[in-house]
């Protein structure tokens, strides 16, 4: 009987403390910190690397990211990256909020004292999973087309993402 109440006081437990996706009344902004993956390096931490967003409601999300990463390895280029973009959230489950993106930005390189600065747009899909109340993990897939002092380039991007709504 005693192993009975425990597995119902568990049970109760658990489902009162179920992670749900806030709403935009509750919580406007989220930050974010990124781990990349780099078909090249591998996986990455470019810190610091953070993305911060604005639900302006439950469906629209204004994103506003920075990166920098200062290398001090010989052949590995210096970057500084700011971007700005929007979100569309499509309807998920009460955790999982899918969604898809686009965005423009500007970012410069740093190699053997050579400087290229580079203008770009991007597309992006993703989902972020509240792993609790306010706290998401996400991963997010991107194509970004930039045109630089070096020439027009694209890249792919994948993105594991940790954040907290407020």
């Amino acid at each position: 009987m005693k192993k009975l109440f425990t597995l119902i006081g568990a049970i109760l437990i658990t489902g009162s403390v179920m992670a749900q996706k806030p709403s935009s009344d509750d919580s406007n902004y989220s930050l974010e910190g990124m781990i990349n993956y780099n078909s090249n390096s591998g996986i990455s931490w470019d810190a610091p690397s953070v993305r911060m967003r604005y639900f302006m409601s439950d469906q629209n999300a204004i994103r506003v990211s920075l990166s920098m990463n200062l290398n001090t390895i010989e052949f590995e280029p210096s970057t500084f990256n700011l971007g700005v973009g929007y979100e569309r959230h499509m309807s998920g489950t009460d955790r999982m909020s899918p969604y898809l993106g686009g965005g423009i930005g500007i970012g410069s390189s740093n190699l053997n004292e050579e400087t290229d600065f580079s203008f770009g747009a991007n597309a992006v899909a993703g989902m972020d999973y509240y792993i609790f109340e306010n706290i998401y993990m996400g991963l997010e897939l991107g194509i970004t087309i930039s045109d630089g002092d070096a020439g027009i380039y694209n890249s792919m991007t994948r993105a594991v993402r940790f954040g907290w709504r407020f």
